[in-house]
């Protein structure tokens, strides 16, 4: 049976040097469609700071996953590290300069991830 869904949990950035890479997974796992999970404070890549290896920026992120075959789908952030008034302005910069839902997983529903995830599912280009 070909089923309608797979998730692959990602464990790393695509380009974390500490590894294993995001990017194993979309290539071993065929992933067509990604939530890409960002973290607007963090400048470097966790217990990293100490070494300079620095988060490359999210616009440069989409394009990587994009050529990789892969579309992404939805934004989550994390919330680590930003002021609560500061939530809202970025989440809708972000969303502005992309064009995706962008959600904080764990503060808000999840509906515009899973609308999006739907959408592509019935869409012709998933099949």
């Amino acid at each position: 049976a070909k089923p309608d869904l797979i998730l692959l949990e990602g464990q790393s950035a695509l380009r974390n040097r500490s590894g294993p890479c995001g990017a194993e997974l979309l290539l071993s796992g065929d992933a067509r469609g990604v939530i890409l999970q960002h973290a607007p404070a963090r400048r470097y890549f966790e217990d990293q700071e100490a070494l300079g290896h620095e988060i490359p920026s999210l616009e440069s992120e989409l394009a990587l996953i994009a050529m990789y075959g892969s579309r992404v789908l939805a934004i989550a952030l994390n919330h680590e590290a930003i002021d609560p008034s500061d939530r809202v302005p970025i989440k809708e910069r972000i969303a502005r300069a992309t064009g995706l839902p962008v959600v904080y997983p764990l503060l808000e529903p999840l509906d515009p991830m899973v609308m999006a995830i739907e959408a592509y599912l019935s869409s012709e280009r998933c099949r």
